[in-house]
């Protein structure tokens, strides 16, 4: 199990975590130092502000959305060597997509949410791709498989 303490962005997450390591969530969660983490705390302290006194945001809802995040990275950029362009630039997210579940092959409308692939693609030459496949289990493990 890789130690979150070395993840120092978002973009580590996808970089810095070997083959078949995992990192525990929950403790990516209690994180301060990560600005990607603080601004979806924000938001959520933000919009407690308008909900009702009985009702806050917990830390399981704050982890759901840290897991969208890691499935839908819209706003991060990581910065990788291009093989078309021959230099470091940075390759932009362009999609997600949830594998088939393997208990009930066949059924194309039967997904398995927590096994998911991230897309990017280089910003200079479009063509160069780099995907990432993660497996986010019950116990909130992220494992890059």
């Amino acid at each position: 199990m890789m130690d979150v303490s070395s993840i120092k962005n978002m973009e580590d997450i996808y970089l810095k975590i070997g083959l078949y390591d995992k990192i525990n969530l929950n403790e990516l969660l209690k994180r301060t130092d990560i600005e990607e983490i603080n601004n979806i705390k924000e938001q959520c302290n933000g919009i407690n502000q308008f909900l009702s006194k009985d009702k806050s945001y917990t830390n399981y809802e704050i982890l759901e959305k840290i897991k969208n995040f890691i499935k839908n990275p819209s706003d991060l950029n990581i910065d990788s060597f291009c093989i078309n362009c021959k230099k470091d630039y940075a390759f932009n997210y362009v999609n997600n997509f949830i594998l088939i579940n393997e208990k009930r092959e066949g059924f194309s409308d039967d997904f398995h949410p927590s096994i998911f692939f991230v897309n990017f693609y280089c910003s200079k030459c479009k063509k160069q791709e780099i995907s990432f496949l993660f497996k986010i289990d019950e116990n909130d493990y992220l494992y890059k498989i």
